[in-house]
């Protein structure tokens, strides 16, 4: 008896037995495939690009080369010869995917506490790019509520908030530099400085996206200027708070490695970038930054963590 016939035969008081199947796993099994096939794809595809990008820089180096040490071995080698021995030079023009993540692993299994590192540079950028972010997030927040709170000073304060994101950063940070001094001040200065702004507009926008009518229900609920921004206005500005967070912490990683470069800093990832540069140490200069961009991910994901649990009611769509 099939499930038609069953329904048919079944009583008005009778139960009706679960004889239809399940949609829960292959809907589970859809949406993990949604969520992890797209950013494969686009990883095979950069790590092919990449790879095709070094056997072009690098075999133009080592043709060079050899014709100038060896001209007849290089003459008579084949095309396939030629591009394998692009991809494996251990001074290349352009690391390959196989090269610099090696050289990052390798950097990962020193000892935590090992003096110049990878460990230790990640720490001291790390605490730079954190104590910078919150730095930048208090100021966002606090400007957006000014902002929010006097339309006066929005409009006399918010052209400067705009103004200051088109001065050059590499302008900047020697201005800053010299005004406070090296040091943890003023890293953390700049990598704030990049990270106010998305959270400060985003967080004004945040504040003002609450429906009006919702306004007419809290004053029908005679509700205090406090209540409506902490029940109301907070609650509606959360997503777009996170949001203006995610693209700061990123910004302040930047403003983190930049503000090392010329505040004489003893590590950090910036200093690493600068050591690889000067002795053109390239496998060691991509590592470094592959460790930069794990590092934003980290950071990154810390956020999105953050988000997650404190914005429970919020919907997503399946």
């Amino acid at each position: 008896m099939n499930v038609a016939e069953t329904l048919l035969a079944a009583g008005p008081g009778d139960a009706v037995p679960d004889m239809l199947p399940s949609r829960d796993e292959p809907g589970r099994l859809r949406g993990w495939l949604d969520a992890v096939i797209p950013p494969l794809v686009i990883f095979v595809f950069l790590v092919i690009l990449w790879y095709a990008f070094a056997a072009y820089f690098n075999y133009k180096t080592l043709s060079v080369e050899s014709q100038d040490i060896n001209p007849a071995k290089w003459n008579h080698a084949s095309l396939v010869e030629r591009i394998r021995q692009s991809l494996t030079m251990s001074q290349p023009e352009l690391p390959t995917p196989v090269q610099a993540i090696g050289d990052f692993l390798d950097k990962l299994r020193q000892p935590p506490n090992a003096n110049g590192g990878l460990w230790v540079d990640l720490g001291w950028t790390g605490r730079v790019a954190v104590l910078g972010f919150l730095l930048g997030a208090l100021i966002g927040v606090l400007l957006a509520v000014m902002f929010m709170s006097s339309r006066l000073l929005a409009r006399s304060l918010l052209p400067y908030v705009v103004a200051s994101q088109t001065i050059p950063i590499v302008a900047l940070v020697p201005a800053i530099v010299v005004s406070i001094g090296l040091g943890l001040r003023s890293e953390v200065l700049i990598s704030a400085y990049l990270a106010f702004y998305s959270i400060t507009i985003s967080t004004y926008k945040g504040l003002q996206s609450v429906q009006p009518l919702a306004f007419e229900l809290m004053r029908s609920y005679a509700a205090t200027p406090a209540q409506v921004f902490f029940k109301l206005r907070l609650p509606a500005a959360l997503p777009y708070l996170f949001t203006g967070l995610k693209i700061g912490v990123a910004a302040s990683l930047v403003g983190a490695i930049i503000a090392e470069l010329p505040s004489g800093s003893p590590h950090g990832i910036g200093q690493s970038l600068v050591l690889a540069s000067e002795y053109t140490d390239n496998v060691s200069l991509w590592s470094t930054m592959l460790a930069a961009s794990v590092l934003g991910l980290v950071l990154f994901g810390a956020v999105v963590l953050c988000e997650r649990l404190i914005i429970r009611w919020r919907v997503e769509p399946e």
